[in-house]
């Protein structure tokens, strides 16, 4: 497989799904790490410009991916996994898991994610002003922009090695991206955390372990480790928006990133859209070093 990596260039801003409601208007929600779309969106515009794409307005079809995994966060030369704001240092996943199985305590974060506020103004086609609006940017507490990259791993038939700076999210942000072949790579396994939303979907207010769709391979939900022990947790996903036919796609459930997780077989991603890197699954001997 091949290693992409996204060194942000300043805080980002990775729009999660429209807010509704009178006391949201012009507001959005935020993903603190870039999601699978939005990574695959970013290279299938680099390598539909470097003339090494394939045809089609889809991301898998022009890249032609076969598997995509993550992301985990490096700093440092470390690699950590996020949860709730907080990353943990991949060493740390045992007892990360212990904690969401109610049998310990939360082991100690060592790092975050902080977003900040800005307003920003709508232009309509004659320069017009349209709207005012406000956006959320998410950055990595305590890192600079270059010590940080988010990493993921790609089995794509059209992806080489390339290192160029490349837009990665909205209000106009971009980011360093390397891709190179790496030796590493997911591990399948039947227990672990959940790098990327795993996304589901029920016609009814709750969902069957196992039975709803998207979560027929998932046998047991142990939730989110915090200070004051585990919780499930679910919320809603967005895939993004698509340029290339002008109009969003659509919003699922999900389970968020750091939901521990115990699946029926082994496998490296679940749910619905794994192969685009949704429900990408964090195994406890999964290499940690770059």
């Amino acid at each position: 497989m091949m290693a992409a990596r996204f060194k942000p260039l300043g805080p980002l801003h990775l729009g999660a799904k429209q807010v509704a409601g009178v006391e949201d208007i012009g507001g959005d929600l935020v993903a603190h790490l870039p999601t699978p779309s939005t990574a695959l969106g970013a290279l299938a515009y680099i390598y539909r410009e470097a003339g090494a794409a394939g045809g089609g307005t889809d991301a898998l079809q022009i890249l032609g991916c076969r598997a995509v995994w993550g992301p985990l966060v490096e700093i440092g030369g470390r690699r950590y996994f996020y949860a709730e704001g907080r990353l943990y240092r991949v060493e740390q996943l045992g007892e990360y898991l212990s904690c969401a199985k109610g049998e310990g305590q939360s082991p100690r974060a060592e790092g975050g994610v902080r977003a900040y506020e800005k307003p920003g103004v709508r232009l309509g086609p004659e320069k017009a002003v349209e709207n005012l609006y406000h956006a959320l940017f998410t950055y990595i507490n305590g890192a600079s922009p270059g010590e940080v990259a988010f990493l993921y791993y790609i089995d794509c038939e059209r992806a080489k090695p390339i290192k160029t700076v490349a837009r990665l999210g909205g209000e106009g942000r971009a980011a360093l991206v390397e891709v190179d072949q790496d030796p590493g790579g997911p591990k399948q396994c039947s227990e672990g955390v959940l790098l990327s939303p795993l996304l589901f979907y029920s016609e009814g207010p709750t969902a069957e372990v196992g039975g709803a769709k998207g979560l027929e391979e998932v046998e047991e939900v142990y939730g989110v480790c915090g200070e004051k022990g585990p919780k499930v947790k679910s919320t809603y996903v967005g895939l993004g928006y698509n340029m290339a036919e002008g109009r969003r796609r659509a919003v699922y459930q999900a389970l968020p990133p750091g939901t521990a997780l115990k699946l029926k077989t082994a496998a490296t991603n679940v749910g619905l859209h794994k192969e685009r890197g949704y429900g990408s699954v964090l195994c406890k001997d999964q290499k940690n070093k770059p």
